[in-house]
């Protein structure tokens, strides 16, 4: 556990915490000295070795797998289990769209969504004739969301998508009901974990779901350019549909 003196070495690091109160960490996190000390480092590499040729190639390699290893702890699955994207809504599309979608399929999210979950959707019941249903869990998001969406489950449901902590009122949500749900009628459940991650616990593994897509630049306070990155159950490796 985070000690208040481990707390406040941490707050040290980051200087745009020392001449103001910081309160949009939910867009962007304040970065550590570490981050432009690591940019650095790395653009001094890439100047005086250049960007080309196998050695390059091969720490790029080696800094993805650092990034899988380390995102693996944070989210307590396997390395194997980490994919790297350019965004959250990346990891989002990319489940969204490997699905075979049928006319007449449905999917459920909530009425607590953001667009980055929901543009998806929109444009495969535009091309696919899929119909979305959200479970409503009420203005401030304290309602049962497993019972709310087990209401709207019928035999064509094939997805569930919705975030661990809403964008919208910072409720945290009870996914590990929302995955068992999930398992119990085999159907992928899909976390948007963009206001989640590095503000809660995540244990991948005791929610049981399928698909956790995070991104690095918010609370875990990585810069805008960091690579985001998305846990996959191992057995939905392989998509029907290539992007």
């Amino acid at each position: 556990m985070v000690t208040t003196i481990q707390l406040e070495e941490i707050r040290n690091t980051m200087p745009a915490l020392t001449a103001q109160i910081y309160l949009n960490t939910g867009t962007f996190g304040p970065l550590p000295a570490c981050v432009p000390e690591a940019i650095t480092a790395r653009i001094q590499k890439e100047w005086q070795d250049g960007r080309l040729g196998a050695a390059g190639f091969e720490s790029i390699a080696q800094i993805s797998t650092q990034a899988r290893q380390h995102v693996a702890r944070l989210l307590h699955c396997l390395p194997e289990e980490v994919t790297l994207t350019d965004n959250t809504g990346e990891g989002l599309n990319i489940v969204c769209y490997g699905l075979d979608w049928q006319a007449g399929d449905e999917v459920i999210t909530t009425n607590h969504e953001h667009i980055s979950a929901l543009a998806p959707l929109y444009q495969i019941r535009d091309r696919s004739g899929i119909v979305i249903h959200q479970a409503d869990l009420g203005m401030h998001a304290d309602h049962s969301a497993r019972t709310a969406i087990e209401a709207l489950i019928t035999p064509r449901t094939r997805l569930i998508v919705l975030s661990h902590v809403t964008w919208t009122t910072g409720a945290i949500l009870d996914i590990q009901a929302v995955g068992t749900l999930g398992r119990e009628l085999n159907i992928p459940v899909l976390i948007d974990g963009a206001q989640s991650a590095g503000n809660i616990p995540i244990d991948v593994h005791s929610l049981g779901v399928d698909f956790y897509a995070l991104p690095m630049q918010k609370w875990l306070c990585g810069p805008m350019e960091l690579e985001r990155c998305m846990y996959v159950k191992d057995h939905y490796a392989i998509f029907n549909q290539p992007m």
